[in-house]
């Protein structure tokens, strides 16, 4: 987008589902000693692609969108993110992978993640506000 004039363009996507996905009980205690925060049950810092395993049931309401229970991770099928546009699908978000307890992939969902994080702490009263991201 060198060069460009165009403004950037802000969405929120969310799920109408009201049946979350739930991670598989051993894989998700597994997840809580790497890559999800035991206190605000969101991904840590820098954590990139995330590989989730959910139980077959689980995969039932078939939405276009869903989030992980407890897991501040987002499940989207890949055709509704590549209508999005593949190239900034690819460019701007981590994807991982979904799997079944069997062990089979669930070719047609990822889970999905910015590639850029603002982290904003403090405010404008604050002896120290400070923000911090990755590129």
């Amino acid at each position: 987008m060198a060069g460009s004039m165009e403004s950037p363009r802000f969405h929120h996507l969310y799920s109408q589902s009201m049946r979350p996905l739930n991670m598989v009980e051993e894989r998700y205690q597994e997840a809580l000693q790497s890559w999800l925060c035991q206190v605000c049950k969101e991904p840590r810092p820098g954590s990139a692609a995330i590989d989730i395993v959910v139980e077959e049931e689980e995969t039932r309401s078939k939405t276009a969108l869903n989030v992980v229970l407890g897991a501040g991770l987002t499940v989207a099928r890949k055709d509704l993110l590549f209508s999005l546009g593949v190239e900034r699908v690819l460019r701007d978000l981590h994807l991982g992978t979904v799997r079944l307890s069997d062990g089979s992939l669930l070719e047609e969902l990822v889970t999905f993640r910015g590639s850029k994080q603002l982290l904003v702490r403090g405010n404008k009263c604050s002896a120290s506000t400070e923000t911090g991201g990755n590129d």
